[in-house]
């Protein structure tokens, strides 16, 4: 039976304001010193999942807000055998900065950030994925060279 996962959630909710313990790297990835490609937002997962299959000398790891999708993805990485792939379930404008510090310096090399939510509405602008805060967050934690990719909001 298909779960229905919502195509929007609200960030703001308390259900999605918590932190999450960082992975242990060298549990999750076969080649942990191997740069990282994070991926904020990965929704359904296909777009990092296709580049770890096509760049085996990379890490990628997805975030996203959507539980179930988490799950679905991480089900198809093991049975793909992916073992430079992973996902965390977590609001990357609470969380995503303990998973940052804890690894090792100049490791992330790219971020990508496709099709954030825009919340048009002035008064919901506060739910936006793109705040000051994750951009700071984000310029502070990639290295010298290492590169921002995001699409347009809409």
């Amino acid at each position: 039976m298909a779960v229905r996962v919502r195509h929007h959630v609200n960030p703001l909710s308390n259900k999605y304001q918590g932190t999450v313990d960082p992975p242990v790297w060298t549990q999750i990835y076969a080649r942990p010193h191997q740069p990282l490609h994070l991926d904020i937002g990965s929704a359904k997962g296909y777009f990092v999942e296709t580049m770890a299959r096509q760049c085996p000398d990379w890490n990628f790891l997805g975030v996203e807000i959507r539980q179930p999708l988490v799950e679905d993805c991480l089900k198809r990485r093991d049975q793909a055998q992916q073992d430079n792939l992973h996902f965390i379930f977590c609001n990357a404008n609470t969380a995503l900065q303990a998973v940052l510090q804890s690894l090792p310096a100049g490791q992330l090399q790219r971020v990508s950030i496709q099709f954030p939510d825009p919340w048009f509405k002035k008064r919901h602008q506060k739910r936006r994925v793109v705040q000051p805060e994750l951009v700071a967050l984000l310029a502070e934690t990639l290295p010298q060279g290492g590169r921002l990719y995001c699409s347009p909001m809409f």
